[in-house]
Formats: structure tokens, sequence, C-alpha cells
């Protein structure tokens, strides 16, 4: 079995690298339910390593506002679970943290209101530090700090225990996974391809959906085609990284 974890930022017609239209998402999600293709929630789905069934999770990195906007109605019309990872110290504001790149824009972030709602709803939330730091350039203290101090802002919201992370641009090194172990069960990464049964649960593989923001249809996500197409872009991603 493969696990696809799909991952999800802003929901808008910039057509910034961390975009994808509303439309092109909600016809994303008619096709898994048209392809019958199972959605569950990401904390289950590696309980089902040993099945034969192709699983998807949806998950959403820093929690913009336009998640409740667009992305939410069209999760619950399907009965799909998501989980949507919070940058906690700008919740309310916008993703204006000092590592974001200028070719970003600005967007408005949920707040502990829309969270409290959207969490009601059935939504999940994960941490995604306090602040957004590329968490390898921080001192082995303030790392742990910047996860620990948002995953408990969420708990004390939500009244629940937080247990999934995700790292600010995928960054971090086998310290920052020690540090991640003691506080979370599992931790998505950026690196690009399926989640199975040998992944390392402190750096869970995920498709970017930036990579099929053109293609409405996802029916075929397990294809020997697109897992060609994953690994193709994978490989391009690391040499860029290699050489950067």
């Amino acid at each position: 079995m493969s696990v696809a974890i799909l991952t999800y930022h802003s929901l808008d017609e910039t057509g910034s690298v961390i975009s994808v239209s509303p439309q092109v998402f909600a016809a994303q999600m008619q096709s898994l339910a048209n392809a019958r293709i199972r959605v569950m929630p990401l904390r289950d789905v590696l309980r089902h390593v040993d099945s034969c069934e192709h699983v998807v999770a949806i998950t959403f990195d820093d929690g913009f506002r336009n998640f409740r906007e667009h992305a939410a109605p069209v999760l619950t019309h399907h009965h799909f679970p998501a989980t949507v990872f919070l940058v906690t110290g700008h919740c309310g504001g916008d993703n204006g943290w000092p590592t974001q790149p200028s070719s970003v824009s600005r967007q408005p972030l949920l707040d502990w209101t829309d969270i409290k709602a959207l969490h009601a709803a059935g939504i999940a939330f994960g941490a995604h530090s306090q602040t957004h730091p590329f968490l390898t350039r921080q001192t082995l203290s303030a790392a742990e700090s910047e996860m620990v101090e948002s995953k408990q802002a969420i708990e004390q919201a939500l009244g629940e225990i937080v247990d999934t992370f995700a790292y600010p641009y995928g960054d971090c090194n086998a310290q920052i996974r020690e540090l991640t172990k003691r506080h979370f069960r599992l931790a998505c990464g950026v690196g690009l391809g399926y989640a199975a049964r040998e992944s390392d649960l402190m750096e869970l593989d995920r498709l970017d959906m930036y990579y099929w923001r053109d293609q409405p249809d996802l029916g075929n996500l397990f294809a020997p085609r697109t897992r060609a197409y994953v690994g193709v872009r994978a490989g391009l991603r690391a040499a860029r990284r290699l050489l950067s």
C-alpha cells in the first residue's frame, strides 16, 4: 500500500509557489471522491500500511484564513478529514514572518475563533512552530521551544493532545528529528514522495500540490506514470538543493 499525503498551503489566485486556486482544489477533491480513493486522517493512515488499499491524507501548512472560506466547505461536502498545521505565533495575523520569501504575498491567517469552530466541525490541527523559522539555524533549545510552545498553544485552545508536527520549510536534521520525537508521534517534511511502512515517522514525505496546480484530476494519483512524475520532480528538487 502507498499513502499519499497531500500538501496545500494557500487557496488563492496569486499563482505563487504556495498557491493552488480554489477551483482546482474543489475539482481535485471531487476527483478523489469519483475515484473512490479513501481519504483518512493523517494520524491514522500509517496504521493501514499492511493493507492493499491506497490511502490519501490531506494537509495544509501555515493555517491561511482562506482554508475556512474555500477548503472547509468542500471537505465537509465530501466528508474528508484534513489536518492544518498552525504557525501559532501568527494566528490572527498574516504570513509575514521574517523568513517569508518576498515573492509570496501576505495573506491573513486563521484566528483562534476560526480554529475552534473548524475543530468543532472535525478539522484536526497540528503544530508548525511559533514563528516559522529554519529550525536547523536555531540553537537546539530555541528549536525545541518553537515546537513545544506551538504544541501547547493549540492544546490549550482546543483541549486535546497535539501529536503531529510539520517542519517549517521542511528544515530538519538528525538532532531536530530527535527533539521532535520527544513531543510528537509523527512529523511531516517536504520530501517529495509517498509514505509507506519503511517511512521515517519523524519526516514523512508528502506530495506538494503546487506541482498539481494545473491538474484538477487526482484519480490517477497512484498510477505508474504519476509515480514516475513524482520521481523526476523529486530528483530535480534534490539536484537544486545540492547546487544551492
